[in-house]
Parts: C-alpha cells; structure tokens; sequence
C-alpha cells in the first residue's frame, strides 16, 4: 500500500515536512510535467507488451491492492516512482541514496503486493531512467531544475540551520 497512492510529495518522507506542494508550487508543476512524460511513453509501452499481471495468469496469486486494469510491463508505478527520485536527485542531489532506495522499496511494494512481476519493475526503472536521461539532455529541463532548487532554499537552508 506504500505506493499504491503513491504521489511525488510523499517524498517528505526523505526531504522533511517542508516538501509540500502548497511550499513549493514551481516544482509540484515541474513533477507534473515530467509525470505526464512519463506516463505517456508509459502508455505506449504497455500498449506494445500488453503482459497480464500475476493474478491473472496464476489465480492462486491474491494481491493485497486493487488490480491495476492497465498491462503488467513496465510498472507505470514504478516508473513514477523512479522518475520522481531521479528529478527530485537532480534538485537534492545530497539526498540520492534516499531517494533511490524510497523508489527500489516502492517497486518491491508492487511485487510483494500481487500486481507486478518482478521484471515489469525493473522494465519501469529502466523506462524512467531512459526518460530522465534524455529530459536531462533539454535546456528547459536543467532551467527548470535550477528554479526549483532557488525555490526550496529557503526551507533547505532553514533546516539546515
């Protein structure tokens, strides 16, 4: 259930309470571009594997969640997940490790849960890390990294204080 509502101000969980949306308007729209990104090449991927999911195939596997009705490869969670760590390490890149590992326990979370194989995970992370490394290449995307990294001093510097 950790990522099955997943959104990408969870991650205050690594970043502190101050990482909010209501703190932070520029990067909760930068996210939400990158998210429709994201999801976009999502879409078409699942359109290309269209694999079931675990339940589907053996229905001795009783997931704990709802069943997504949407393809098993890759992950659209999963990619999510990975593609907001790899942004919000491009803003916080002295919070990397815990951002990357909130997204490695998030993809676990899908297969513990009855609604991945492990594969659509790794599909997912190699799909997001596809994304952002091309995002990345974009002047727009590192102007826009640097805005939300001038928006959140305030609260970085006040906690560091």
């Amino acid at each position: 259930k950790f990522i099955d509502k997943d959104n990408p101000f969870n991650h205050a969980s690594v970043l502190g309470a101050w990482f909010t949306k209501e703190n932070l308007p520029v990067t909760a729209a930068f996210i939400n571009d990158v998210t429709e990104d994201v999801n976009a090449v999502g879409a078409l991927t699942k359109a290309l594997h269209a694999r079931l999911r675990p339940s589907q195939i053996d229905p001795r596997v009783q997931p704990c969640i709802g069943v997504p009705t949407t393809a098993s490869y890759p992950s659209g969670h999963v990619t999510r997940a990975f593609a907001w760590a790899l942004v919000l390490a491009e803003i916080f890149p002295d919070k990397r490790d815990e951002l990357i590992a909130r997204a490695h326990r998030a993809a676990w979370g899908r297969v513990l849960a009855g609604v991945h194989f492990p594969t659509d995970t790794i599909g997912g992370q190699l799909m997001a890390e596809a994304v952002v490394t091309e995002l990345k290449k974009s002047a727009a995307f590192r102007a826009a990294v640097e805005k939300c990294r001038a928006e959140a001093a305030p609260f970085v510097m006040k906690k560091a204080a």
